[in-house]
């Protein structure tokens, strides 16, 4: 009899492990110009650091989404190049660190208004500067179950869910209209969950920010090639 309730137990949970822990990617976009790029012309980044403190996080999270972003101009009939943000700041900012430089749509926009900041950065061939952000969430949902001892030892069943969520964006700021030109936003909500049956851990994860680096790259891709076709 305990053997069959074992058994029982395992398939249901085999069960819930197909059905569970999956990830919804959601993806929008505002648009407030058409957009277009020529051949010459380039995109490059910068990452709004407000919700970001650590300097190695925040520098790991903008060459992560600038790979994503870049893989997905590359699959364009008319791939584009892009200047990694790096570059950017060297030739922008050369006498600023890190922390200093300026990452904020207001900021940004003043300063590409600026005749002598326009001459800086000319030699780029940028033609959008994209300003992105990154935030990460988790809520519990529900948690259930318990422990107790029985003649065969302690028996335990418990079961914990909850919804993770990693939202990025990209704020697209046109450099030859010197405007804001619109914003793409792609988000992934995880429903990871873990339970344990009578003394083992079983679980099934739920990642979410490979999938919205993956869909923000995508979308704006799209965004930024106008009316380009991209590669199937």
């Amino acid at each position: 009899m305990l053997l069959r309730k074992k058994k029982s137990i395992s398939i249901i949970f085999c069960i819930a492990l197909l059905i569970s822990g999956c990830t919804d990617i959601k993806v929008k976009e505002d648009r407030k110009i058409d957009t277009s790029i020529e051949a010459n012309e380039k995109i490059s980044f910068i990452l709004d650091r407000s919700t970001i403190k650590d300097v190695e996080d925040a520098q790991n999270i903008e060459v992560k989404i600038e790979k994503c972003i870049d893989k997905a101009l590359k699959k364009l009939d008319s791939p584009v190049q892009t200047i990694s943000a790096e570059s950017f700041r060297n030739t922008a900012f050369p006498d600023m660190d890190y922390l200093s430089v300026p990452s904020s749509p207001d900021s940004l926009m003043t300063l590409l208004k600026s005749s002598a900041f326009k001459e800086r950065i000319k030699p780029l061939g940028l033609r959008y500067l994209l300003l992105l952000h990154q935030e990460y969430s988790i809520e519990e949902k529900k948690t259930l179950g318990g422990c107790t001892g029985t003649l065969y030892g302690p028996f335990c069943l418990a079961f914990v869910k909850w919804d993770n969520e990693t939202r990025m964006s990209a704020c697209i700021l046109d450099l030859d209209k010197v405007c804001d030109a619109g914003e793409v936003v792609a988000k992934a909500i995880g429903h990871p969950w873990l339970a344990v049956v009578w003394i083992v851990p079983i679980g099934l994860p739920a990642f979410t920010e490979e999938p919205a680096c993956n869909a923000l790259g995508k979308q704006v891709a799209t965004f930024i090639a106008g009316n380009r076709r991209k590669k199937q």
